[in-house]
């Protein structure tokens, strides 16, 4: 590039040049007007091409006075310009094609990987409620068999303990019945002594029934 620069100026009219460095310049500049660092990169760009260029131009042209050393720098000097102007372009075109297409497609996957995880999010939400609320059923299930074992428990404890009172009471109505035959043989301290050994609540109620 910066060979083609060089031999467009040795070949070509001065002001022709120097217009075309202008309008580049100008375009670059005017494209770029609210982006200094770019513009500050096309510098860079345009130092390190004169730079070059005058190298290039002073060890081919071997030895040479002042003026032909002031020629060589003229003619670098005018193709850093026009290289600068063709850096600012590229850089606006550059930045275009970033602001309309690529940033866009950044834009759309950052808006597509937020959609995912908050989907993703609203899954495992939905999913820890179900579980949640399976677990809480299970625990409710769990608590009313619980409670309707209790309840049966405690109905058959008050059942049993009833018709051992039953029993019980049986024994105590005939021998209240039979006081007289039975009180010298079988004294009333004796059968509250049976009762509390083999007719108390610890005894099973078959076992009750069958002594009573």
């Amino acid at each position: 590039m910066l060979q083609s620069i060089s031999d467009l100026i040795r070949h070509s009219e001065v002001l022709s040049l120097i217009s075309l460095a202008i309008l580049l310049n100008c375009a670059g500049r005017l494209a770029l007007s609210n982006h200094d660092s770019m513009r500050n990169w096309g510098k860079r760009f345009a130092f390190a091409s004169f730079f070059l260029q005058f190298v290039t131009f002073s060890l081919s042209d071997g030895l040479m006075d002042a003026w032909e050393l002031f020629g060589n720098g003229f003619r670098a000097g005018l193709g850093a310009f026009i290289g600068l102007g063709l850096a600012w372009c590229v850089l606006a075109i550059s930045l275009l094609f970033w602001q309309m297409v690529v940033r866009p497609i950044y834009r759309l996957s950052d808006q597509i990987k937020q959609r995912k995880t908050k989907y993703r999010l609203l899954a495992e939400q939905h999913q820890s409620k179900q579980i949640a609320q399976q677990k809480s059923r299970e625990d409710a299930k769990r608590q009313h068999n619980v409670n309707e074992t209790k309840c049966r428990k405690d109905i058959q404890k008050r059942a049993d303990n009833q018709q051992r009172e039953d029993t019980r009471f049986a024994c105590q109505i005939f021998y209240d019945q039979h006081a007289d035959d039975l009180e010298a043989l079988f004294p009333r301290t004796r059968l509250e002594e049976y009762f509390a050994m083999y007719l108390s609540d610890e005894r099973s109620v078959e076992q009750v029934k069958v002594r009573g």
